[in-house]
């Protein structure tokens, strides 16, 4: 209840006029589709998915509250699309410079502690975007050990897509984002049947969508909507695969890496 009230009280002092469009090059024809707004509160992030419309390959998502940030959901026959926001602040250079693969190494290592992974089974890292000062990272995790607690099924599983932040201002060390270092985009209680039957792809240019007073509207222009892959992945903007990078365990049942 104290969530819903700070929705109420957030969303009491916003318009509902904003509006997303874009047009769908899709695999397959859209069964449906969402704005998903990503509210922060008092308690943390709260994820509201707003139905949208799909006319004539045409993404219509109007009414949204102003302002706010969107990500765009869509189900298919084969599964789901989500997007995420891999919108990270501006660094202090003129002409932006981008992630280096050593930052990238370092964020990794980082995110391979203990501290990050001891309670779960398996993490992958799915996507990592930034600049030379601030990243976002896209993170799927897994517990299939039994757990105490939260009314526990046995043989009940726990998965998680988080989206997490660094920061490096003095471009000294890669640290996690002081105010907000993360917020899950979805967290689900699940049995070993039901992990194996995902179907959701993560795909970074249907996320981030950043609607204000100033611009309510945004044309997103063409958009790519690949069929989504079995499990859970990440893809570039042309629908390409992001390399996973699992973390936990070193390698897969059989020597795979």
């Amino acid at each position: 209840m104290k969530t819903v009230s700070a929705i109420v009280l957030l969303l009491s002092g916003v318009a509902w006029c904003g509006e997303i469009r874009a047009r769908l090059d899709s695999d397959e024809p859209v069964l449906k589709a969402w704005a998903v707004h990503r509210l922060q509160t008092d308690e943390g992030f709260v994820s509201r998915s707003l139905p949208a419309r799909v006319e004539d390959e045409m993404l219509v998502a109007d009414d949204l509250p102003v302002p706010g940030r969107f990500d765009l959901r869509f189900q298919v026959k084969s599964g789901f699309l989500e997007g995420w926001d891999a919108t990270v602040p501006e660094s202090d250079y003129v002409e932006e410079q981008p992630l280096s693969e050593a930052s990238r190494a370092t964020i990794l290592s980082k995110m391979s502690a203990s501290s990050f992974t001891a309670y779960w089974d398996r993490v992958v890292i799915l996507d990592i975007q930034g600049n030379i000062q601030n990243a976002a990272v896209l993170r799927a995790v897994l517990r299939t050990r039994p757990f105490v607690g939260g009314g526990y099924r046995p043989g009940e599983w726990t998965w998680r897509v988080e989206r997490w932040q660094w920061e490096d201002p003095m471009e000294h060390t890669w640290t996690t984002h002081q105010d907000r270092p993360y917020y899950a985009l979805v967290r689900r209680r699940m049995f070993e049947r039901d992990h194996r039957a995902l179907r959701t792809t993560y795909a970074r240019h249907l996320g981030g969508i950043a609607l204000t007073s100033r611009r309510p509207r945004a044309d997103l222009g063409p958009i790519r909507l690949p069929r989504p892959m079995p499990g859970t992945h990440a893809v570039n903007p042309d629908g390409s695969r992001v390399a996973p990078v699992l973390i936990k365990p070193a390698t897969e049942p059989g020597g795979a890496p």
